[in-house]
C-alpha cells in the first residue's frame, strides 16, 4: 500500500465503499501515477509534441504523453501551439461534437469558472473560432492567469472577466453555451496534487455543494431558452454531481442529454432522477476524476442580443492599423486603456456590452499601443493567428536562444532589421524585441517570463 493511500481520509474511504461495488480497485487506482495529455492548437499546429503515445479518444487533436516533459523549456508551449490538459476533462469537445446541430452557428459561449484556461482553449478550437468565448475568473490574479493562457492560444474570438456569477445572470439571456466547471472538493485531484488530499473535509465538500448550486442559481438567467449548460466537476462526490443535477432539474426547465460514451473509454454513466452524469473513475477511465452532465435549458427567455450604448455609438473613430492583421474587414477597433483592440465585427456588440458591465482583462485581439512617434505591438499580436507575419521583420532563433529570450535575456546575434522585429522559433512566433543600433530591447512580458534557472546544455 503506498503512502497515497494511507493519507486518504478515512470518511472518504468510507463514503467510497459505500459508493462503489470495486471501492478497492478504486483506492488502488489513486495510488498510482497520474496520466500526463496535451492537446494540440488546429491553428497553429497539426503534430503533437515529443514523447506523445496514443490519441485520446474523445478529443480530436489530443495526446497522451509518456512521460511528463518540462513544458517551461519548450519553446512551442510558449507559444501556444499546444496546451497540457487533463484528459478526462477534454471530454467535452464530445460534448459539443454531439451537440452541434442544436447550437446556432456563431454561439456565444460562457466559460464561468475558466481559470486557467484549458476548457475555453477547448471550447474555442472545438467551435472553429467561430463562437465568441467570454471566459470568466472571480480571483483577479487567476483571471490574469486565464488572460495569459487566452491570449497564447492566438484567437480574437474571446473576452476574458473578472465578476461574480451574479453578475451575468442580471444581464439577461446573453448565452447560447454556458460551461460551468463548479469549484469542488477535488478528490479528482488526490493523486496528481497531494495538497488537495490536505485540504479535503466532509464539512468542506458540504460547502461546495452549496456553493456550487449558488453559482448555478446566480448565473441561471444568463443561458437563454435551448442554450446548453455544461456542468462539471472534478469530484466524485454524488452530492456536489449528480445531486446537484436533481436539484437544478427540480426548479429549472431542463433537456438532459444522452452524451452517448463508447463503452472502451471506461466512462460510468450515474443516473439520477430525470437524467444521467458520466464519471471519469481512475481505476476505469485514462483520465483523473471527473464529473460532467449536459443539459438543454427549456425554460427562460430567448437569447437577447444587446443594443449599442450611447457611449459605444458615440465612441470616436480610430485610425485602423490595418496593415497588422489578415482580413482586416472582419474586424472592428475599439480602445482599451491606451490599447487598440481588434474585435471580430460578429463579436464586437456582445464583447462591448460585456466590457461596459462587468470588469474585462480582454477582448478581442490587442494590437499595441499608438505613441507619439511610434506604433507599439502588443504581446498578443505576435501570438496571434490573425497575425499578418509580412507586417513586420521577424528573427527567427534557435532553441537556446528562444529560451533565453523568454526568460528575458537576448543572447542572439542582433537583427538585420532596425526598430521592431517579431521573434519565432521553428515557424512560430513568440513576441517582440525592438532594436535601436546595436543594442536589442526584449519586450516579452515581465510576468510571462520563465523563471526557473535554464539548463546549459538546452
Amino acid at each position: 500500500m503506498t503512502s497515497a493511500h494511507t493519507a486518504l481520509p478515512a470518511p472518504f474511504v468510507e463514503r467510497i465503499g459505500r459508493q462503489m461495488p470495486d471501492a478497492a480497485s478504486f483506492i488502488e487506482a489513486i495510488g498510482r501515477p497520474p496520466h500526463q495529455s496535451v492537446r494540440v492548437n488546429p491553428a497553429k499546429s497539426s503534430r503533437p509534441p515529443a514523447d506523445c503515445t496514443d490519441a485520446v479518444p474523445w478529443c480530436g487533436g489530443a495526446w497522451y504523453v509518456g512521460s511528463r516533459p518540462v513544458y517551461t523549456l519548450d519553446p512551442l508551449f510558449h507559444a501556444g501551439h499546444y496546451y497540457p490538459q487533463e484528459a478526462s476533462s477534454m471530454f467535452i469537445a464530445h460534448i459539443i461534437s454531439l451537440v452541434a446541430d442544436r447550437l446556432p452557428h456563431r454561439p456565444a459561449v460562457l466559460d464561468l469558472c475558466a481559470a486557467p484556461g484549458g476548457k475555453s482553449t477547448l471550447l474555442t478550437s472545438a467551435l472553429g473560432g467561430e463562437a465568441t468565448v467570454v471566459s470568466n475568473e472571480i480571483v483577479r490574479s487567476r483571471a490574469w492567469i486565464l488572460r495569459e493562457n487566452i491570449v497564447k492560444w492566438g484567437y480574437a474570438c474571446n473576452a476574458v472577466t473578472c465578476a461574480e456569477p451574479s453578475a451575468f445572470g442580471q444581464m439577461g439571456p446573453l448565452f447560447d453555451v454556458m460551461l460551468v466547471d463548479a469549484p469542488c472538493s477535488g478528490e479528482g485531484m488526490f493523486r496528481k496534487d497531494p495538497a488537495a488530499i490536505a485540504e479535503w473535509s466532509v464539512d468542506n465538500a458540504a460547502q461546495c455543494a452549496q456553493r456550487q448550486r449558488r453559482i448555478l442559481a446566480d448565473a441561471w438567467d444568463a443561458l437563454a431558452e435551448g442554450g446548453l449548460l455544461v456542468y462539471s466537476t472534478c469530484t466524485f462526490n454524488p452530492d456536489e454531481n449528480e445531486r446537484n443535477m436533481e436539484w437544478l432539474a427540480a426548479r429549472a426547465g431542463v433537456e438532459f442529454v444522452d452524451l452517448h460514451p463508447d463503452p472502451s473509454w471506461g466512462i460510468t454513466p450515474l443516473p439520477f432522477d430525470g437524467g444521467c452524469g458520466y464519471a471519469f473513475h481512475p481505476h476505469r477511465a485514462r483520465g483523473e476524476g471527473f464529473f460532467v452532465c449536459a443539459a438543454f435549458k427549456t425554460d427562460g427567455r430567448p437569447r437577447i442580443t444587446p443594443s449599442r450604448s450611447k457611449k459605444s455609438r458615440n465612441a470616436p473613430r480610430l485610425s485602423w492599423p490595418a496593415h497588422l492583421v489578415t482580413a482586416p474587414e472582419a474586424f472592428e477597433l475599439c480602445a482599451d486603456a491606451d490599447c487598440l483592440c481588434a474585435m471580430p465585427a460578429e463579436s464586437a456588440q456582445l464583447m462591448t456590452h460585456i466590457a461596459e458591465n462587468v470588469p474585462t482583462l480582454l477582448r478581442g485581439l490587442p494590437l499595441g499601443r499608438p505613441m507619439r512617434k511610434e506604433f507599439v505591438p502588443d504581446a498578443a499580436l505576435a501570438l496571434s493567428t490573425h497575425f499578418d507575419p509580412t507586417a513586420y521583420p521577424v528573427a527567427w532563433l534557435g532553441r537556446r536562444e528562444a529560451l533565453g529570450y523568454l526568460h528575458g535575456e537576448w543572447t542572439a546575434a542582433v537583427p538585420t532589421a532596425q526598430g521592431w522585429n517579431a521573434v519565432g522559433y521553428e515557424g512560430a512566433l513568440l513576441g517582440w524585441v525592438k532594436v535601436a543600433g546595436s543594442r536589442v530591447n526584449n519586450y516579452y512580458p515581465k510576468e510571462w517570463r520563465i523563471r526557473m534557472q535554464l539548463p546549459p546544455d538546452n
